[in-house]
């Protein structure tokens, strides 16, 4: 099922790393223009504990300044097993944008340590810009950056090791209702590729 997943992400990366290379043939400027503009991003998304790879492709159709869209965003466990895949709908006003959606559990593999996920969906909130930096081919490069929340699986093992003090405590708050809301929010950080109107 893992294989399966990721073979998937990268089809749909793929897909629209392609499909935003034949939609446009001008200048991308992200911040005004009438269009469809299509954005595809690879980024790193830890949280307090865990750390994720996650893809994000998406479109939007922009109105000058504003844009409404969807896109997916994938989590692949870099610190622990857990895909998890997220359809959500997209608003942009410049290189700004917010979106929410579902979260959907594709495989988790129970690990010492981290606790699972009850049931097989949550919920996905983003928040961030897409900020072009360099003309290539068609679109621009540039950088993704963000917050979001995620529910995905928390770490809630306890050492006896005394050394561990930190992360004991850590673990403790994170097992509490506040917690659990701190360590699902995530920053995010990566590359860009968009085409643009």
């Amino acid at each position: 099922m893992r294989r399966a997943a990721l073979i998937f992400m990268l089809v749909v990366l793929v897909a629209a790393a392609l499909s935003a290379q034949t939609a446009s043939t001008g200048a991308s400027d992200r911040a005004s223009g009438n269009g469809v503009k299509l954005d595809v991003s690879t980024q790193v998304t830890p949280s307090i504990f865990a750390a994720y790879w996650s893809m994000n492709p998406s479109a939007a159709y922009r109105f000058g300044r504003f844009g409404v869209g969807a896109g997916v965003k994938s989590f692949v466990g870099l610190s622990h097993p857990g895909i998890y895949l997220g359809p959500y709908l997209r608003l942009e006003y410049g290189w700004f944008y917010l979106g929410a959606g579902p979260l959907f559990l594709f495989e988790q593999t129970p690990q010492f340590g981290w606790a699972t996920v009850d049931g097989d969906r949550s919920s996905l909130g983003l928040v961030g810009a897409s900020i072009p930096v360099v003309k290539l081919g068609p679109g621009s490069l540039g950088i993704d950056a963000g917050l979001e929340f995620s529910i995905t699986s928390p770490k809630i093992a306890v050492s006896s090791d005394a050394v561990n003090f930190f992360t004991n405590t850590l673990t403790t708050m994170i097992s509490s209702d506040w917690g659990f809301a701190v360590s699902a929010t995530k920053l995010n950080v990566g590359i860009l590729y968009s085409v643009a109107p």
